[in-house]
């Protein structure tokens, strides 16, 4: 059920029922996610008709499903943006963009540093990339440069040249 929700809000469509409301929140709202907005509207519907009916165990049942739904709607709705950001501090920075690029076709910044406690030149090469790219990036960077220093970061969204940007709730225009 979930993943249904999540596909319908992906295309910035509606089921003709409480959608409407979660969109309508969302869109006020943009920080808040879209499950957590279906949990808490749902929520107080499964409350409000478990006290009218006295039906603890309706109220119990219903609150595990919407749970487990509004989850799966927001894995599913952020997991479409998601990706790696990753840091390499290297000597060798040019060859690690070239590398980069030779590898997943992933462009690459390449950013002048200093070390902190040698005070030494480096490179840091910094490149964002989906979670299938970032084993062939792994790859290449260390054939290119074994004495590299890595730092990969999960990033929740990442948009801009090569990334689709998704927006729940925005008509497009």
């Amino acid at each position: 059920m979930g993943i249904g929700y999540s596909l319908i809000y992906l295309q910035n469509s509606s089921t003709g029922g409480s959608d409407f409301v979660i969109m309508l929140v969302k869109s006020h709202r943009p920080h808040l996610q879209v499950g957590m907005i279906s949990f808490v509207f749902d929520f107080a519907v499964i409350v409000t008709i478990g006290l009218l009916h006295r039906d603890i165990d309706g109220v119990i049942y219903g609150l595990i499903t919407c749970f487990i739904t509004s989850s799966v709607i927001d894995k599913s709705v952020i997991g479409i943006n998601v990706g790696k950001l990753v840091f390499i501090v290297t000597d060798r920075g040019r060859e690690i963009c070239a590398a980069i690029d030779r590898a997943c076709g992933r462009g690459s910044t390449l950013i002048r540093a200093f070390g902190g406690y040698t005070n030494e030149r480096r490179d840091i090469v910094l490149c964002a990339c989906n979670t299938k790219q970032f084993f062939a990036l792994r790859q290449a960077v260390k054939e290119e440069d074994p004495d590299s220093f890595v730092v990969v970061v999960n990033s929740s969204e990442v948009f801009g040249d090569g990334f689709k940007m998704l927006q729940l709730g925005d008509s497009g225009k």
